[in-house]
């Protein structure tokens, strides 16, 4: 039923979840069609499918800051279930540590620094020290 994700995603984008969905009865029908992303949230809509006949969905849920992790989506209908795991991965943090300076320095002088810059984050990003 879960046909693709666009998982890892980072802490603040969304996290899509595409399913096919079949009516496997022998008459029309409709059904909600839930994703369930656990602490991430729930999506859902509504699907009406002749017999026999498929449809793609599409569901997300945003994730927000704080929620890197791994996780459990389930996509379900009142007949059929299917799940597969997901990741959030967390945002790009630049940590600055000072490790060396020229001061004391006389008015007019060029103050100079020396700092390492780590990224503390999951996801590769580039950031403005100043």
């Amino acid at each position: 039923m879960i046909d693709s994700t666009n998982s890892p995603v980072t802490e603040g984008e969304k996290l899509s979840v595409n399913a096919t969905v079949t009516n496997t009865g022998g008459k029309q029908g409709t059904q909600t069609v839930m994703l369930n992303a656990g602490a991430l949230g729930t999506d859902s809509t509504g699907v009406t499918l002749n017999a026999s006949e498929s449809a793609t969905v599409s569901l997300s849920v945003q994730t927000n800051s704080g929620e890197a992790g791994n996780y459990s989506t389930t996509v379900s209908s009142q007949n059929d279930s299917d799940s597969m795991s997901v990741t959030v991965l967390s945002e790009a943090n630049f940590s600055v540590d000072l490790t060396e300076t020229n001061a004391p320095i006389v008015e007019g002088d060029q103050l100079s620094l020396t700092a390492n810059v780590t990224n503390t984050g999951a996801v590769q990003d580039t950031q403005t020290v100043t």
